[in-house]
């Protein structure tokens, strides 16, 4: 009864199991659960003859004169921000997350890749057969240039 009235995101812990208030349910999950790590290919592309400009949400394609190492592949934090391209201004993670309707317990599988600066490139997301990502106005990609390809899987 707590949870119904309770907002999006409250929690009551039992033991080893977590019962969270959702924005049109309740979800049960197990804590002993590991949230799920993704990984992150760097592959570098030198000639792009033949190839195709990905339209897939797990692969990013940044140039090499626009990337400021050292790259941080991490899960996301509250307070991170990016500035997404098509849009003025900033806006943060979380609000991305909710606005593209991730269930609070699936959040923790977000991640973010930082660059060299501290800024946020790019937002990714994984979670019931669904990938997620949004773009930083910041990745520029020239093709007569050399390109970093970023696959998350």
């Amino acid at each position: 009864m707590i949870l119904k009235r309770a907002t999006v995101g409250a929690q009551i812990k039992y033991g080893a199991d977590i019962l969270r208030r959702e924005r049109d349910y309740m979800s049960l999950s197990i804590v002993t659960i590991a949230s799920k790590n993704i990984a992150l290919e760097r592959t570098h592309l030198d000639k792009l003859s033949g190839l195709e400009f990905p339209n897939d949400p797990s692969v990013l394609w940044v140039g090499t004169s626009e990337l400021s190492d050292p790259v941080k592949w991490r899960p996301w934090y509250h307070g991170d921000k990016l500035s997404p391209t098509g849009m003025e201004g900033t806006v943060n993670v979380s609000d991305l997350l909710t606005q593209w309707k991730v269930p609070n317990g699936a959040r923790e599988s977000a991640y973010v890749l930082e660059d060299g600066d501290g800024d946020v490139l790019w937002v990714f997301i994984s979670f019931e057969n669904t990938m997620l990502s949004r773009v930083s106005k910041k990745v520029k990609v020239n093709l007569g240039g050399t390109i970093e390809v970023f696959k998350a899987g």
